[in-house]
């Protein structure tokens, strides 16, 4: 919370910030492009499969850089909105891109230098997917408890097109649940993962 009202105190327009952050990663996306476009140029002649692989590692080479750099500006809006839940998922996508790009500049590396050895390979792969996994679970563990937390009910919610699906009347903390009454009457319960976001209304994942 101190970090969010630090960057909505401070001076410098957000828009600003998370804009150039945006085009810096655009650009360093472009020039990924082009390394991966040399490498495979230089590499013209040679088999199929280390001409892909060289192109994909010069490509790989600036990837989590952009990815983070765009990452820091989307949080950036995200904390100067006050979208505090999307927060959560943002750095979901975030922590699956850094991982897919670990495995397959691993991978890569094999293909054109026979290391790490396979099984090592292998063995990297399953430790870096188990510990996504935790670390992933972690942050919904953490988006769940915010949700629980938060005071919703009698907030109105709608879908993520715009669709109004009615009243939040309560909610059930052990089954993690939210409870809508709907406009015709009836009442629809909702699990905590389907929230997207608490603002002035609730959104829905439907």
């Amino acid at each position: 919370e101190k970090i969010i009202e630090f960057f909505q105190n401070m001076k410098i327009s957000f828009d600003s910030i998370s804009s150039t952050l945006y085009i810096l990663s655009m650009l360093l996306i472009l020039i990924g492009f082009w390394s991966a476009y040399q490498e495979y140029i230089r590499l013209a002649g040679s088999s199929l499969i280390k001409e892909g692989a060289y192109a994909l590692r010069g490509f790989l080479t600036l990837l989590p850089f952009a990815t983070i750099v765009y990452a820091t500006g989307k949080l950036i809006d995200l904390a100067s909105e006050n979208r505090r839940l999307l927060i959560f998922s943002s750095l979901v996508y975030l922590l699956s891109i850094l991982l897919i790009w670990l495995i397959m500049s691993m991978t890569v590396n094999w293909i054109i230098s026979d290391e790490p050895a396979f099984t090592e390979l292998i063995t990297n792969t399953i430790i870096i997917v188990v510990s996504g996994y935790v670390v992933t679970y972690l942050l919904f563990a953490m988006k769940n408890d915010f949700i629980a937390k938060a005071n919703i009910e009698n907030k109105e919610a709608q879908s993520q097109i715009g669709a109004y699906l009615g009243k939040i009347i309560g909610k059930d903390l052990k089954k993690e649940l939210i409870y809508i009454q709907t406009p015709f009457g009836s009442k629809v319960q909702v699990p905590f993962n389907k929230i997207m976001s608490i603002e002035e209304r609730v959104i829905v994942e439907t």
